[in-house]
Order: structure tokens, then sequence, then C-alpha cells
């Protein structure tokens, strides 16, 4: 768990002070001042966090102090019908996919790239964008009113378990909250 001072460059102001008085009202998690676009508080932040919705995700660059995050990545798109804010509407995503099966490829080579950046770079942290579809917006894994989730857990879950296996092939079971 962390706080996240600032996303983006929306209305990003004086982020190390900030970020110094989160940590004040919160020593027992990390803070990151800035998530995205500006890296202006590297001393205060305990993260370098990039956003990147390329094809295959950037990896962010190595620092000798400080986590490095994929703030966000993702932004597939999968428009399913009966299941859209507004049908016939701008329904906006980063990638749109063509069908289940496109979804699912896209979805697959970013997670991959993840799971290649953790364990060859260091990358400690990524958040998927997003859960769910935000109004106008489709690029979550279910639709927006929750009833339909474009690819099934199971698929999530065999693209997620190199996460837990050794260089050996060895699996020790996801960590429990």
């Amino acid at each position: 768990m962390t706080w996240v001072v600032n996303n983006e460059g929306w209305g990003q102001y004086d982020s190390a002070t900030l970020a110094r008085l989160v940590k004040g009202m919160d020593p027992s998690r990390l803070v990151n001042a800035d998530s995205g676009w500006l890296d202006v508080a590297p001393g205060a932040s305990d993260m370098f966090d990039i956003h990147t919705y390329e094809d295959v995700p950037k990896v962010p660059t190595r620092q000798a102090d400080r986590a490095i995050v994929i703030g966000e990545y993702g932004g597939v798109g999968r428009p399913i019908e009966n299941h859209l804010w507004r049908a016939g509407k701008r329904n906006w995503s980063y990638q749109v996919a063509k069908d289940a099966d496109d979804y699912l490829a896209r979805y697959r080579r970013k997670f991959e790239e993840v799971v290649r950046q953790a364990k060859l770079h260091g990358l400690s942290a990524s958040v998927y964008t997003q859960t769910t579809d935000v109004e106008g917006e489709i690029n979550g894994l279910l639709t927006y009113d929750r009833e339909v989730a474009k690819a099934p857990a199971e698929a999530f879950a065999r693209m997620a378990r190199p996460l837990w296996e050794d260089a050996s092939g060895a699996t020790s079971p996801p960590p429990t909250p």
C-alpha cells in the first residue's frame, strides 16, 4: 500500500513538501510523490514511477535509492454491446481490441513484459489501467456496470503465475492480504 501525492501533471504542486507532509502523517507507508509525467521530487519520493501505454510497456529507469514502478499501463479497450455507458458516443481507450481473443492477446503481451521487467530489471510494482470501464472509457477488465468480464479470471491467473516462480521454475503461493 502506498500514498500517491500527485497523479501525472494534473495540478502538481510542491511535490517534495507534500510528500514529506504525507510521510510525517503516515510513516508506515511508502510515498509516491509524482506518479507518471514529472519526477520533480526524487529525494522525497520512495519510487520512480512512469506511465506507459505503448503496445509493450517501457522499462522505468533503474534508480539507486528508489523502487521502480509502472504507475499506469494497459489501456486495452473492448467495447461490449449493451454494456457501454453511452452507446453510439465516443468510447475511448488507448487501444481497441477487435474481439475477445484480440483483447486477451494484447493484455498478455503487456503483462508478460511487466513480468519480464520484474524478473530482469527489478520492477517493484505495476498498475493496470483499469479495473473497470468508467463512463466513456472502455479500457477496463470489466464493463462499467460490472456485468461482463472481458476475459476469464483464470486466464489472468495463468498469466500471473510466473510472478510466483523462482529461477528453477518452482512456484510459491502468492502472498495473502
